[in-house]
């Protein structure tokens, strides 16, 4: 068959398994589906990690045996549950300037505080 007899889909359905790709095909794989929606194309992902969804999906729904359970955008549905993501951090030095700098300068960040030392 020749490249010119290929016809586009409207809709595609992706399973992506992670466990099968390398980091390197992943990110083409990612790609190629940015690529497939900024044509206008619908593809339905059944990502296993979160993480995914967030990054690569305007729509999102939450399905469970079958019963959708949530249905929205990545931040209509992370405001529902109010959830957010929580960095460590491990430094040496002024640790209360580092947690001023952090809520300061860098975006997304809304709060940061010292849990805990060494000599705990």
């Amino acid at each position: 068959m020749a490249p010119g007899q290929l016809t586009r889909r409207s809709r595609w359905q992706i399973e992506v398994v992670n466990e099968s790709f390398d980091p390197q095909s992943r990110l083409a794989l990612y790609d190629i589906i940015r690529e497939l929606n900024a044509e206008g194309q619908t593809v339905l992902l059944t990502p296993h990690y979160m993480e995914e969804a967030d990054s690569l999906c305007e729509r999102l729904a939450i399905i469970d045996h079958g019963k959708i359970l949530a249905l929205g955008t990545p931040a209509e549905l992370k405001r529902m549950v109010g959830a957010h993501t929580i960095v460590t951090v491990m430094a040496n030095g002024d640790l209360d300037q580092l947690a001023v700098v952090l809520r300061d300068k860098v975006e997304g960040v809304h709060e940061a505080k010292q849990i805990g030392s060494e000599r705990d």
